[in-house]
């Protein structure tokens, strides 16, 4: 390889470094550049403590989009971090499936390309629900 195709590697490199450190503080930011999804200023509130502080504790009220805002916190930290495994932890197994075809497949995807391109494997049968990202 030549050194200007080195070198331009290397910057990419760099810069793809410099922009994961960021949107790891920031993953509000992650969550309207890169995938498009607009949130209010309470969500962007909860997102950063999510990622920021050692624990997070959500307590709202019905109909304010606990799960949604949960299953883009997941979804937005699998694909910031490699090789992490995140669950949904629910009173059954059924319940936890529901989660994730409505909140993730019927409202992420389908609010952001950029999710389902990520996404390498989706599986939710009765036995086993799952999403694996590239």
């Amino acid at each position: 390889m030549s050194m200007k195709l080195q070198n331009k590697a290397q910057r990419r490199k760099m810069l793809y470094k410099k922009a994961l450190k960021y949107y790891r503080k920031k993953p509000d930011q992650f969550t309207q550049n890169v995938l498009e999804i607009k949130l209010n200023f309470y969500q962007v509130l909860m997102m950063r403590a999510a990622f920021n502080a050692k624990f997070s504790c959500f307590v709202m009220s019905r109909g304010l989009g606990k799960s949604w805002l949960s299953m883009l916190i997941l979804v937005v930290y699998c694909l910031l971090f490699s090789n992490v495994k995140a669950g949904i932890v629910a009173p059954s197994f059924r319940q936890s499936k529901k989660v994730l075809e409505e909140k993730y497949k019927d409202s992420i995807c389908r609010l952001s390309p950029f999710v389902e391109q990520e996404e390498e494997k989706y599986t939710c049968s009765v036995q086993q629900a799952e999403v694996k990202f590239f």
